[in-house]
């Protein structure tokens, strides 16, 4: 039999090395635990440094807006300065005080407010007449040849581009090209319209586009004033449209698009486009009052705006195929006055977005009045359903 003091001797070995080896796993799991948190700081840190990337982007796409809000109200000024807009008022606040009658809010039944031009002879640095009567025959030799801020009267007639398939003008500079007759039928541009200047504006023309928009703006700031629109107006970049009692609509994709630059639109009707009468991207801007969107294919506006607002004042959206108003991802959306009815979707739709709706007429969309996505917050009063 084996000595018990030896037995007793291996016993406490035994106990010693599992004690030891209980110690060994121990750290190992304390070793294992410190590397998952080194890790998960590691991906903390790398998430921090993304947040802070993206906020810098964020900041700096703010800043971005507010310069190009700055540069549109410069361009509003020298525009009015210049004669156009003579009627507006885009300075008055989207919340100003209702009276005490809360139907007073309610958008009427009536139909489109009458547009109203000016009648008076038209005031003009140089004159085009198609006929050989002005100083050009062309409008491109007359913009080729004006000075900055120059004001371009055109008299009645067709224009062509003098290029088959290139733009039928090029606004290169600086200039205000005025029909001389408040119907805008008169002079009618067939062909596009390029923009690609700082600021420049259109009065009294029908622009029908061939190939793509009948108004591209490549940058800058272009107003359009009683003019009639067919195929459309494309917005690239940070370029931004001024739109007063004008009629778009034909186009074969949508009415109205805006990227990164501002819509501003009254007395405005868009109707009977191929997609969207209006279409923001997510960091467009917009505000339309008094005017009417209608019989589109898809929305009366598609609203994805992330980082801009948006603001719709007294306007109707009504018989548009996939529904009046869609908003994706708005956070400054304000919806006020307004008549959306008889869509065949929802008459607002709403997804993962912020949105105030008050004193509209929503009654009669097949899909129902307001519809609700994902984290909406919709604050909505005194409507009509």
């Amino acid at each position: 039999m084996p000595n018990q003091n030896a037995l007793d001797s291996f016993n406490e070995q035994l106990q010693s090395y599992r004690q030891r080896y209980e110690k060994t796993q121990e750290v190992n799991q304390f070793k294992a635990s410190i590397q998952a948190l080194e890790q998960t700081i590691a991906q903390l840190e790398q998430n921090y440094e993304q947040v802070a990337e993206q906020n810098a982007q964020l900041t700096n796409q703010v800043t971005q807006q507010a310069q190009q809000i700055d540069r549109l109200n410069q361009q509003i000024q020298q525009l009015a300065e210049n004669g156009y807009l003579d009627e507006q008022n885009w300075d008055t606040p989207s919340d100003a005080t209702p009276t005490n009658d809360p139907d007073n809010n309610l958008p009427s039944n009536t139909e489109d407010t009458t547009i109203t031009t000016s009648t008076a002879p038209v005031e003009a640095d140089i004159w085009v007449a198609s006929n050989g009567t002005g100083d050009y025959t062309t409008i491109q030799e007359a913009i080729d040849a004006a000075s900055d801020e120059a004001r371009i009267g055109i008299r009645a007639g067709d224009y062509y581009s003098s290029t088959p398939g290139q733009p039928c003008i090029v606004l290169n500079k600086p200039v205000f090209l005025i029909g001389e007759s408040p119907d805008a039928t008169q002079v009618k541009l067939h062909g596009q319209v390029q923009v690609n200047t700082q600021e420049g504006g259109l009065k009294n023309i029908s622009i029908s586009g061939e190939n793509g928009p009948a108004v591209n703006i490549e940058r800058g700031n272009i107003a359009l004033e009683n003019t009639e629109v067919l195929m459309g107006i494309n917005a690239q970049g940070n370029a931004s449209v001024i739109l007063s009692d004008s009629k778009i609509h034909g186009s074969t994709t949508n009415g109205i698009r805006i990227e990164a630059g501002m819509l501003l639109m009254e007395n405005t009707e868009v109707y009977s486009n191929a997609f969207d009468g209006i279409f923001i991207s997510p960091e467009g801007n917009y505000t339309l009052k008094n005017s009417h969107v209608h019989d589109n294919q898809r929305y009366g506006i598609n609203s994805r705006t992330m980082l801009g607002r948006g603001i719709i004042e007294d306007t109707r959206f009504n018989s548009n195929e996939y529904g009046g108003v869609l908003i994706l991802n708005g956070q400054h959306i304000s919806i006020k006055g307004c008549s959306v009815n008889f869509n065949t979707g929802p008459g607002i739709y709403v997804n993962e977005s912020k949105v105030t709706i008050t004193g509209c007429d929503l009654a009669g969309n097949r899909g129902g009045s307001i519809e609700r996505h994902g984290n909406s917050v919709v604050n909505a009063a005194n409507n009509q359903e």
